[in-house]
């Protein structure tokens, strides 16, 4: 009998480590469950997750879509209505640091003096601290800024907020050319410096970005022309954040002075895919009529299968979809496929909590892909030729 306990224990330790080894197969095998309108139950495998992942994708387990990491999951997140798609996954890059949306007016903004005890080293500061320099600049105040020099107890040429971005950054981004004057000519300060840490943006950058003219057009006087495609390290042009924007005399005063209009970023974005989005300060449908009299392709897709049609979805800019389909040239069936991750325009809007653009779009995408063929031209001309029969 003790002989038979211990087999029979032995056999229920065996069936409970299968079991357990079953039960670890399935839980490797299913990676997200959820249910989908109509009461359905939408499964994600491991498998297909880890393949999505070996193509830069991230899985949002609110609504079952995957996404490119970093920007387009967190842009997803940031626009969302659907509260499912802020858990864990979604909420790592929401929470992550650099958002324009931080910064409406001008680089990310702290505000109280944080002092380093190095002189020689970069003032570096708390997202909720400027130094007094960079204050100064930021608000128009050269005779501060020229006190605070003299004193001794600030340098121009050192000091940066927790982004990176100098005093001239700062100057240039809220639009006062006596500053940028002053710290260039008098301090040393270099205009051509990018960020270290907000996507290397140069002063042109942030002035192109704000919309402030005069800037731009000093700065442009100061240095070579080829600086008015100096990218940040996105690959994004001073042209393609005024029309992001919707800064239209910036806009027309980059490319009078040669910027290149056709200009692709890192993820192949043109001009016109930061301009249909149209969540910028001064966004509107003139900026994107003028990109496009000028030559720039709404129809150009990016690395995630976008165009101009899909960034306009995505964002629920209803002003430039409808110009788009209308008068952009992307009613077609080229313009309205879905992109890598198989989303249509409609998928996008819907997915980001805009319902009623989605469903506007959903009409074209039907018309064009489910309005049945009457006649093919070449077969009807074939008919007609062939001889009647006897």
């Amino acid at each position: 009998m003790m002989q038979a306990d211990g087999a029979n224990n032995n056999n229920d330790d065996n069936d409970n480590n299968i079991n357990n080894d079953n039960n670890n197969k399935e839980e490797s095998i299913l990676a997200h469950a959820m249910v989908i309108s109509g009461g359905a139950l939408h499964f994600i495998t491991r498998k297909h997750c880890d393949g999505q992942k070996l193509l830069g994708r991230t899985l949002c387990r609110g609504c079952g879509f995957f996404f490119g990491d970093g920007g387009p999951i967190r842009t997803h997140a940031q626009n969302s209505r659907d509260s499912r798609c802020l858990d864990i996954a979604a909420g790592e890059y929401y929470e992550k640091p650099c958002r324009d949306a931080s910064a409406p007016s001008a680089p990310s903004e702290p505000s109280e003096a944080q002092a380093s005890p190095a002189p020689q080293a970069p003032v570096q500061t708390r997202p909720d601290n400027l130094d007094p320099g960079i204050r100064a600049a930021r608000d128009g105040d050269l005779d501060e800024l020229k006190r605070l020099v003299q004193g001794g107890r600030w340098h121009p040429l050192t000091a940066a907020d927790h982004h990176g971005n100098g005093p001239l950054h700062w100057a240039a981004g809220s639009g006062h050319v006596a500053v940028c004057r002053w710290l260039v000519e008098e301090a040393g300060v270099d205009p051509s410096r990018q960020n270290s840490q907000h996507h290397g943006r140069t002063a042109l950058h942030w002035a192109a970005r704000n919309g402030h003219l005069q800037v731009c057009q000093w700065l442009l006087e100061l240095l070579k022309s080829d600086d008015v495609d100096v990218q940040t390290d996105g690959g994004d042009t001073a042209l393609m954040l005024a029309s992001w924007q919707g800064h239209l005399k910036v806009v027309e005063f980059l490319v009078a002075a040669s910027a290149d209009v056709n200009h692709l970023n890192s993820w192949g974005c043109n001009a016109m895919h930061k301009a249909a989005r149209m969540d910028g300060a001064a966004s509107s449908r003139e900026t994107i009529e003028f990109l496009h009299k000028k030559g720039v392709d709404p129809c150009q897709v990016n690395c995630n299968g976008h165009n101009a049609l899909h960034k306009a979805a995505q964002y629920g800019s209803v002003t430039a979809v409808r110009w788009l389909l209308e008068e952009g040239g992307c009613r077609s069936r080229a313009a309205i496929a879905p992109d890598r991750d198989r989303n249509s325009p409609s998928a996008l809007a819907y997915a980001a909590g805009f319902r009623a653009l989605a469903s506007e779009i959903r009409h074209v995408e039907d018309t064009l892909w489910l309005a049945p063929a009457l006649y093919y031209p070449g077969l009807l001309q074939e008919v007609r030729e062939e001889p009647p029969s006897s």
